[in-house]
């Protein structure tokens, strides 16, 4: 088919068993490194288990009558919760209601991306849900001030803006911006994991299925994509530049053959990731057809 000797045809074999053999042995080095974390994690000597020791130690036992509030808020459906029968959110609830009343604190400030508990539109400001912020002022006189934040570092900074304590150790703005993009990353609505959804589609469709992809990410999805389609990535790209996405954080990774086996390459975007044989291929494939013509 694509010579007389078959030199060509052997020679895409042979590399075919490379590529396949550097394939599982980038799976295998990373089934070996979830394995790890994953026993990491299990012993609590992971880098976020250690850091939320301190809190938790602190944590606060809960009392038997606030259970059982919990448990009738639960069975009623009043909000906070989503699940009958877990009271979870209902239980924390119920415990931030004592801690106000008789603490008797003035300002509360609510830093939480969990919807039951605050709304945000855009960038702006977050506000405590309606129904709770109403039982919450049934619950103490006079009404305390209420301030609720999306994420950690705009809730510390207004804090101390606001009380004038004295906030050491504060992240840098760089910093800042780093912790609000990794929020931004975590998946409150669950992951997705697609392989090759260019598979079968023309280039039409795979533009839709990129704004899909995008979309799924904006309602709060983590979406994982495996693809060999430049046409995908290059679609991906060229929407995450657009206003529309702008909030949605990516990253691409890219698998090369070294010395030592698989190398990974990763960035924000496509260029960031090393040469891509599908480019490369079909540049090549441009200047012959434009020899052929010329001949």
């Amino acid at each position: 088919m694509f010579d007389d000797d078959g030199t060509i045809v052997k020679e895409i074999r042979e590399n075919l068993k490379i590529a396949d053999k550097m394939v599982r042995a980038a799976t295998a080095n990373l089934d070996q490194a979830v394995a790890e974390t994953l026993l990491r994690i299990s012993l609590s000597e992971d880098t976020v288990s250690k850091a939320l020791a301190p809190l938790f130690a602190r944590a606060e036992a809960h009392k038997p009558e606030e259970l059982e509030r919990a448990r009738v808020r639960n069975a009623r459906g009043i909000p906070p919760g989503k699940k009958a029968g877990a009271v979870g959110d209902e239980l924390n609830w119920e415990q931030f209601l004592s801690f106000v009343t008789d603490s008797g604190k003035r300002r509360l400030w609510i830093i939480s991306r969990d919807s039951d508990y605050c709304l945000a539109h855009g960038k702006q400001a977050a506000f405590l849900v309606p129904s709770l912020r109403q039982e919450l002022m049934r619950h103490t006189n006079p009404s305390p001030s209420v301030y609720a934040f999306r994420n950690i570092p705009d809730g510390v900074k207004h804090f101390s803006n606001v009380t004038g304590v004295k906030a050491d150790n504060l992240p840098t703005a760089a910093k800042v911006e780093q912790i609000k993009k990794e929020q931004a990353k975590l998946p409150p609505s669950g992951s997705g994991f697609w392989d090759e959804p260019e598979a079968n589609l023309n280039p039409k469709v795979i533009k839709r299925v990129a704004r899909t992809i995008l979309q799924l990410c904006q309602s709060g999805i983590q979406v994982f994509v495996a693809s060999h389609s430049l046409f995908l990535l290059r679609e991906l790209d060229i929407l995450l530049k657009a206003a529309e996405f702008q909030e949605v954080a990516a990253r691409f990774f890219g698998l090369h053959p070294g010395d030592d086996g698989v190398v990974v390459r990763q960035g924000d975007t496509v260029d960031d990731i090393g040469t891509i044989d599908a480019l490369q291929e079909e540049l090549s494939q441009s200047d012959r057809y434009l020899a052929a013509e010329a001949e």
